[in-house]
C-alpha cells in the first residue's frame, strides 16, 4: 500500500504541525485514509469514516486490532487537530467530502 508521507498533510489545512501526534499514536495503515479525506474529499472507508462522524459502535465493530487500539489516540487526534467542520456527524462528514471534492474540481480547473 502507498502510504502518504506526513508531511503530505501541509497542504490546505496545515496540518503538519500535528504530524510528529499521528506518527507516533495512530497505525500507518491509517494515514492515507485521512490524508485522502482532508485533502480531496475521499470516502476514508468504514472504520474511519464511523470516527469521524462519532459512530462508536460502528466504529469498535469495523475496526482491525491495530485501529481498535488506537481508537482513543485517534479521536483525540481528530478533535485536537483536524479542520473544524470535517467531523462530528454522518452529515458533517458527507458535507465535507462534497466540498473538498468541489474544491479540487475548481483547482483542476483553474
Amino acid at each position: 500500500m502507498n502510504v502518504p508521507s506526513m508531511k503530505s498533510f501541509s497542504g490546505r489545512f496545515g496540518l503538519h504541525y500535528a504530524q510528529e501526534q499521528l506518527e507516533e499514536s495512530i497505525p500507518p495503515h491509517l494515514w492515507g485514509g485521512l490524508y485522502r479525506y482532508f485533502e480531496h474529499g475521499v470516502d476514508p472507508g468504514g472504520f474511519l469514516r464511523s470516527v469521524l462522524e462519532g459512530d462508536l459502535f460502528m466504529a469498535a465493530a469495523r475496526a482491525d486490532t491495530g485501529s481498535a487500539a488506537a481508537l482513543h489516540d485517534l479521536a483525540m487526534w481528530i478533535i485536537w487537530y483536524a479542520p473544524s467542520g470535517s467531523y462530528g456527524s454522518r452529515h458533517t462528514v458527507e458535507l465535507w467530502m462534497k466540498r473538498q471534492q468541489a474544491v479540487d474540481e475548481l483547482v483542476s480547473e483553474g
